[in-house]
C-alpha cells in the first residue's frame, strides 16, 4: 500500500513540477533526484542505526545462557 502511495505522490509531484516549470522532463528528473537522495539517506541510516541493533540482538541470542 505504501508503495502505491509513494508512486502516486511522486507522479503527482513530478507532473505538478513539470507544469510549473513548463518542462515535464525537468519535473520528472527533479522528482527522481529527490527519490535518489531519499534512497541514499535510508541506506546511510540503515547502516548506522538499524544494522547494529539487529547484529547486537543476534549476538545476544547466540550467547544467551539458558
Amino acid at each position: 500500500m505504501a508503495v502505491f502511495v509513494l508512486l502516486f505522490v511522486g507522479l503527482g509531484a513530478a507532473w505538478w513540477l513539470g507544469e510549473s516549470l513548463h518542462n515535464m522532463k525537468l519535473g520528472f528528473f527533479m522528482v527522481s533526484g529527490i527519490y535518489l537522495l531519499l534512497f541514499i539517506g535510508v541506506l546511510i541510516a540503515s547502516r548506522k542505526l538499524i544494522i547494529p541493533r539487529i547484529r547486537d540482538a543476534i549476538i545476544k541470542k547466540i550467547y544467551e545462557q539458558d
